[in-house]
């Protein structure tokens, strides 16, 4: 299982105009703390793209499923979303949690 644990609710937004394509973009992401049994490591999650951007995840622990995040592309390939769903399993501890 992946265990995921947010400690703040700051989303990090990049915005401007596509160099490529000319259009305007945005990036909003979230700092996690990504832990298994054998590391635990700082990392983001992606919130999607505006005009519908996922919410920013409330402090606590989450678990990635991988029948959520991991899909068999068009030609076979292994594949992870996107943007990847967190489940909530608890909240944070009284003593790490950060508003």
């Amino acid at each position: 299982m992946l265990r995921v644990t947010i400690n703040e609710v700051r989303v990090d937004e990049k915005a401007g105009i596509s160099a490529k394509t000319g259009k305007p973009y945005s990036i909003r992401t979230q700092e996690v703390q990504l832990e298994t049994a054998r590391f635990r490591v700082p990392a983001r999650i992606t919130l999607g793209d505006r005009p519908s951007p996922q919410e920013p995840y409330a402090p606590g622990v989450y678990e990635i499923k991988a029948e959520d995040a991991i899909s068999v592309g068009r030609y076979g390939d292994l594949e992870l979303a996107r943007v990847i769903p967190l489940h909530r399993i608890s909240d944070l501890p009284k003593a790490r949690a950060t508003a």
